[in-house]
This record gives C-alpha cells, sequence and structure tokens, in this order.
C-alpha cells in the first residue's frame, strides 16, 4: 500500500482502496463457494484407494475444510468480527499444506497445473486469509 510523509494514502488513491476493502470479502467468499465444485469433481475423479490407502477422502476433507474456512473469513470479514482469526489462520495453514503436498509429489503434466494452482489460486488465497487476519486484528477497537 502506498502511504506519503503522513502514513496515509494518497488522496486518489483512496476510492479504489475504499472499493477493494469492500469487495474483499466477497472474494474470500466467492472462493469458497466455487470450490465446491471443485470437491464434487475431486470425489469422481480421484481413484479410491492407493497402496490399500484410500486418500481421495484425504483431498475431499482438506478442500471441503478449506472451503469452509474461506467463505467462514469472507462472512467474519465482512461483519468485522475479531473471531475471524479462529478460521483464518489454519484455513491460510490448509491452504499452504495443499500446495506444498500438491507441488512436492507430482511430477510430468500434473506437476506443472500442481504449480498453477498453488501460483494463481491456493498462495494468493492464503495471502488474502492472512491479510484478513491482520487488517481485522488492527482494526479492533483497544
Amino acid at each position: 500500500m502506498l502511504k506519503g510523509a503522513t502514513g496515509k494514502e494518497p488522496p486518489a488513491l483512496r476510492p479504489r482502496l475504499s472499493r477493494a476493502r469492500r469487495l474483499f470479502p466477497y472474494l474470500l467468499l466467492a472462493a469458497g463457494l466455487i470450490e465446491l465444485p471443485w470437491l464434487t469433481f475431486l470425489a469422481i475423479q480421484l481413484p479410491s484407494a492407493t497402496d490399500g490407502v484410500s486418500w481421495s477422502y484425504f483431498w475431499v476433507l482438506l478442500d471441503a475444510l478449506e472451503a469452509a474456512g474461506l467463505i467462514l473469513t469472507g462472512l467474519l470479514y465482512r461483519q468485522h468480527n475479531p473471531r475471524l482469526a479462529v478460521f483464518a489462520l489454519p484455513t491460510a495453514a490448509l491452504l499452504l499444506i495443499d500446495a506444498y503436498v500438491d507441488t512436492t509429489t507430482t511430477t510430468g503434466r500434473e506437476h506443472l497445473a500442481a504449480l498453477a494452482m498453488a501460483a494463481l489460486i491456493e498462495l494468493p488465497l492464503a495471502a488474502a486469509t492472512l491479510y484478513a487476519t491482520h487488517h481485522t486484528w488492527h482494526r479492533r477497537p483497544q
């Protein structure tokens, strides 16, 4: 964020930042809702068992927790609720774990897809949930 010597945004930048802050919780809500069809796709596409372990349940559960965390973070951010951190921080951790595991356990085309998803979806959403926590924490009354 650009700030002048006074610590405030330049006047020309304020309306755009204000609009972005108003739209921010809807971005989180949309991301969580968009993940719901992805859960269905995963449940259908992933193999049921590999070496006797059913990883598909793990991935569906992980993405379900991410979706719930994003939706709750968006709702609580919109309400300026300081309890947001209870959901936002674990959601960020889940997104980071998801990105890490996907990028370190895949090869070939799957690896390129995992890198793209990490760079374009999971890492930005993790940063967004951390921003929401930081912004809500520093906005609360002392």
